[in-house]
């Protein structure tokens, strides 16, 4: 088909020394891309093509790096490949770029390492840690952040080969005391439950049937009583790990599995009593080790709790700096890039323990200190969010999720105003209320649920509705250097009330710019309830 259509034109360019021709032949096939998408068939063949037209000349690269993008959201299975390719490619731009353009593309080849050494096997960590050191300036926090990273790369890939020993000599000969060895290496010290339930399986050990498959499903989907269960079973069996990273995992899901077990339990319940003094030991054990409690996974679609997609393994990073997904407590990312997050809560306006679903809800001053200061940081915001409107009738306009300190200053608002899904974000430009302009981003149903992702970049918004991208416009510009401390609200204001009707089924604050992909992959859960 790509032949049929932009053969000739793809041989004729290729004739000709003028780049300029490549890149207007990439932007026209790019475009058709676009028009397919959602054909796994054509469109990461037609963005192959874009790719190889655009990829060396250095004004097409952002057409090279879209068409990546576009190719990895309509079909994930040939991500890897693009990505690789992406960072290549903006490795190159790097090393030839200076000035404001070289620090904006190392920010996109950083954030691109990151992602992919959160998605990497550990015997492939270790080459991407080391190339986001090779752009990171040494003696700040980041840099430091990434040679523990690589430190720890460097022994998973020495456990992960103990590991492979282990399975060739167990496939030739079974040793119960070596299988269960093994289990427990994948389970704890290379923290990877989904491939020790494998080997569970073919253990005698009754224990390790019991729990690991358990411990390999997103612990959302499991009875409170199963999770307590696991969080004691993790304590139980920290000293045989291997590694100080390995009882730091044990420590860290047993803390977990506490932490879930009493978000769906009554406090006063003697468990529940139980599973805090429990949890309490497990985070002061993590303290002693230098370390925090941090999440394992995402809300599983449909549990009630967040239409985002599960997190597997791994905890998010690279800009995500607040999630809640809409349990008691939310998580907050530090600076937001690669820090290990920590557990907040969100309260009533009186400070009171909230009931399932009820709004308003408060964020603490450490949340508004950390939003304020990364994106303050970055100069980007973006926010995802699944809402549910209980009535059109609405005005002021009803907040749905704020960042302000009352009726007439904020750095964001999200709100209601009738049938209209409005916007307000403080900007250079836009004055202490966020007003000019005010956004109206679509449309509101009343009961009908509704994604919502905004990203902002100086001089770009950008907004998507249920995972489809509505606008794009400039009439916001400039930065965020307006912004100022505030508070972070759900359902009303700080002050001069303005009450929103309604549900939020899951809260996730940027202090970058969200991708296509990202985007659809959020929304994606969400759709399947609608």
């Amino acid at each position: 088909m790509v032949d049929s259509l932009f053969g000739p034109d793809i041989r004729r360019v290729q004739a000709t020394p003028d780049r300029v021709d490549d890149m207007h032949l990439a932007k026209r096939m790019l475009e058709a891309a676009r028009l397919t998408a959602g054909d796994k068939a054509v469109v990461p063949v037609l963005c192959r093509r874009v790719f190889d037209l655009a990829e060396n000349y250095p004004p097409a690269h952002e057409v090279a790096l879209d068409a990546a993008e576009l190719a990895g959201s309509t079909d994930p299975a040939c991500r890897g490949e693009f990505d690789a390719r992406s960072i290549k490619l903006l490795q190159r731009r790097y090393s030839i770029t200076r000035g404001d353009e070289r620090v904006r593309t190392r920010m996109k080849l950083f954030s691109m390492l990151t992602k992919a050494i959160d998605a990497a096997e550990p015997d492939e960590q270790a080459g991407y840690i080391r190339q986001a050191l090779a752009i990171t300036p040494p003696n700040t926090a980041q840099y430091k952040d990434l040679q523990a990273k690589l430190r720890d790369a460097v022994e998973r890939e020495q456990i992960g080969n103990v590991v492979k020993k282990l399975q060739a000599d167990l496939s030739a000969k079974d040793d119960p005391p070596a299988r269960s060895r093994l289990v427990m290496l994948l389970l704890l010290d290379l923290d990877l439950p989904a491939k020790a339930a494998v080997e569970a399986a073919r253990s005698a050990d009754e224990f390790l049937k019991t729990y690991v498959p358990l411990a390999a499903q997103n612990g959302h989907t499991l009875a409170p009583a199963a999770c307590l269960e696991l969080g004691d079973w993790y304590r139980s069996i920290v000293e045989k790990a291997q590694t100080d990273r390995g009882k730091a995992v044990a420590l860290n899901r047993s803390a977990n599995y506490y932490q879930l077990f009493l978000d769906r339990s009554d406090p006063k319940e003697a468990n529940a009593i139980k599973a805090r003094l429990a949890m309490g030991m497990a985070e002061a054990a993590l303290k002693q080790m230098k370390q925090t409690v941090h999440p394992i996974w995402q809300p599983a679609a449909g549990s009630g709790e967040s239409p985002s997609p599960p997190a597997g393994d791994k905890a998010p990073s690279g800009g995500l700096v607040f999630s809640w997904a809409g349990g008691r407590s939310a998580l907050l990312y530090g600076a937001g890039e690669g820090t290990a997050p920590q557990r907040v809560r969100l309260l009533s306006p009186k400070g009171e323990e909230p009931t399932r679903g009820e709004l308003p809800l408060v964020g603490d001053q450490q949340t508004a200190q950390v939003l304020l200061a990364a994106c303050k940081k970055s100069n980007q915001f973006a926010l995802s969010v699944a809402l549910r409107s209980d009535d059109v009738r609405q005005g002021g306009p009803a907040r749905i999720v704020s960042f302000s300190n009352g009726g007439f200053a904020r750095n964001f608002t999200l709100g209601q105003e009738g049938e209209s899904l409005i916007l307000r974000l403080r900007t250079a430009s836009s004055g202490l209320n966020g007003m000019s302009p005010q956004m109206v981003l679509g449309k509101v149903q009343a009961g009908q649920w509704l994604h919502v992702a905004v990203s902002y970049a100086p001089d770009k918004l950008t907004v998507w509705l249920n995972g489809r991208k509505t606008m794009e416009s400039d009439q916001y510009r400039g930065g965020l250097a307006s912004w100022e401390p505030m508070t972070l609200i759900l359902g009303d204001e700080v002050k001069d009330p303005r009450p929103w009707k309604g549900r939020v089924q899951g809260l996730h604050l940027y202090c970058r710019t969200l991708s296509e992909s990202e985007v659809a992959q959020q929304a994606k859960p969400f759709l399947r309830e609608r």
